[in-house]
């Protein structure tokens, strides 16, 4: 299992940055009842993202040839590295044309009730542009590496917690650092309000050639 959660390094560090669910969440910390929020949307998040990891095993197991990868999982990582280029566009148009007064979306947030909450956890946590491919392709990862039922579990719950961190990781600042604490997350908030399209293009550029490269591996052979 160990050895699987080495070679799925790259989708997990894709999945940890997600400027746009930290910001979300630091918004949600700055008001009344705001951590019962964060909480609601990062135990959701959890779920989705487990149920999505361990469920792609089974995409894997039902179409698993013997000898190496099989060439439908070179078809998939070319068109996740074909997807993730064309995201690339996406934020330079961003960086192109800022808005000054921030994201239109974060002037809802204050009055989301409980199931918008859970839906912002169902899609930050794992259904989303970037997270789904990168979770289908761990747990098919991992459906060729033959963990066995008990080992696929631990293994989806790992990957889980993980997609879940930038949710979590300020709900941890707020809750042990104090005063301290919430004047970093309004700095880093405003930080990733600026330079979210640059963080997620730069993510992008990396992952699209990457996957691409991959599919075209195991297609050509």
């Amino acid at each position: 299992m160990f050895s699987v959660l080495n070679q799925s390094l790259t989708e997990m560090v894709a999945v940890l940055i997600a400027p746009t669910t930290m910001i979300i969440v630091i918004v949600f910390l700055s008001a009344a009842a705001g951590m019962r929020k964060v909480v609601i949307m990062a135990v959701t998040g959890i779920i989705c993202a487990f149920l999505l990891t361990w469920g792609s095993h089974f995409i894997a197991s039902s179409s698993t040839t013997p000898g190496g990868t099989p060439i439908w999982m070179g078809w998939f990582e070319l068109i996740v590295g074909i997807w993730f280029a064309y995201l690339i566009i996406g934020q330079v148009k961003q960086i192109r044309h800022p808005r000054d007064d921030g994201p239109a979306w974060l002037k809802g947030l204050d009055n989301m009730g409980v199931l918008q909450i859970i839906g912002l956890g169902v899609y930050f946590g794992a259904i989303n542009v970037k997270d789904v491919p990168l979770l289908m392709h761990v747990g098919m990862s991992a459906e060729q590496a033959k963990l066995d039922s008990g080992e696929m579990i631990v293994f989806s719950v790992i990957i889980a917690v993980i997609t879940t961190l930038p949710m979590l990781v300020p709900l941890l600042i707020s809750l042990l650092a104090g005063k301290p604490g919430k004047k970093a997350l309004t700095d880093l908030r405003r930080f990733l309000e600026r330079y979210s399209p640059v963080i997620m293009g730069t993510l992008f550029v990396i992952l699209a050639p990457l996957f691409i490269s991959k599919g075209i591996h195991v297609i050509v052979g």
